[in-house]
């Protein structure tokens, strides 16, 4: 069995993070690729995971997160937006 642990990826339910550039920045400068994820970089983790190159790696987890794991989280890494709603909120 393996998993595929995103860290923050640009996606609807997480707009409230990434909406403000400047926030956003501020959020990501720490971490060494200093970005956040992107949809299509999830689904190559798990498009490897399930082709034949992958077929020998089991029992891992594979962390896409921009390195963020790397540096720990910081206050501003882990704090919520002043703006963000919840959804159905």
């Amino acid at each position: 069995m393996n998993a595929v642990i995103p860290g923050l990826t640009r996606t609807p339910t997480t707009e409230a993070y990434w909406r403000d550039e400047a926030a956003l920045a501020e959020r990501v400068a720490g971490w060494p690729l200093q970005r956040i994820g992107e949809p299509e970089e999830i689904a190559a983790a798990c498009v490897f995971l399930a082709a034949p190159a992958g077929r020998s790696t089991t029992g891992h987890a594979i962390i896409s997160d921009g390195g963020r794991t790397l540096v720990g989280t910081s206050p501003a890494a882990g704090a919520v937006p002043a703006n963000f709603k919840a959804p159905g909120a």
